[in-house]
């Protein structure tokens, strides 16, 4: 007989670990100003480009190295968050996750300097910046789904 519940606890660990492997090496290929949440369940995790770079241009880049991802404003019919992206951290191992976003940092350096100054200066910058972590965890963590992964 198959025993699901154990499947379930398995694979949580699986995910749980898959997940941690996406946000270290985000932490340590991502330009610091590229931000991202932490999930506490589900299956992806959600990016923030600075508003000069969009991630359809983006994933044009990233395909050409063999990465893929989402990009955000399939999800907002307004297309107001076109310098979005989300990412699943579910169906690769974690060395292939690694490199995977180490991809994506790269690209990211070399194709899209950042600047954290927009027309109003670095406060303004910073000020949005703020509001957009808000509104990416009022979207992430408003959802309703079972957690896949825990903290």
């Amino acid at each position: 007989q198959y025993d699901f519940d154990a499947h379930i606890r398995s694979i949580i660990q699986v995910y749980r670990q898959r997940r941690n492997a996406m946000l270290d090496a985000m932490e340590a290929y991502f330009p610091p100003e590229v931000l991202f949440n932490k999930p506490q369940g589900g299956l992806f995790t959600w990016v923030e480009l600075p508003e000069h770079i969009q991630g359809m241009e983006l994933l044009k880049s990233c395909l050409e190295k063999k990465v893929a991802f989402v990009p955000g404003d399939s999800f907002f019919p307004n297309k107001k968050a076109q310098n979005t992206f989300r990412l699943n951290f579910s169906n690769m191992p974690e060395a292939m996750i690694d490199e995977g976003i180490k991809r994506i940092g790269n690209i990211l350096k070399e194709s899209w300097p950042i600047k954290i100054q927009n027309k109003q200066g670095m406060q303004a910058g910073i000020s949005k910046t703020v509001s957009n972590i808000q509104k990416i965890k009022a979207i992430t963590f408003g959802m309703k789904f079972p957690s896949a992964v825990g903290t």
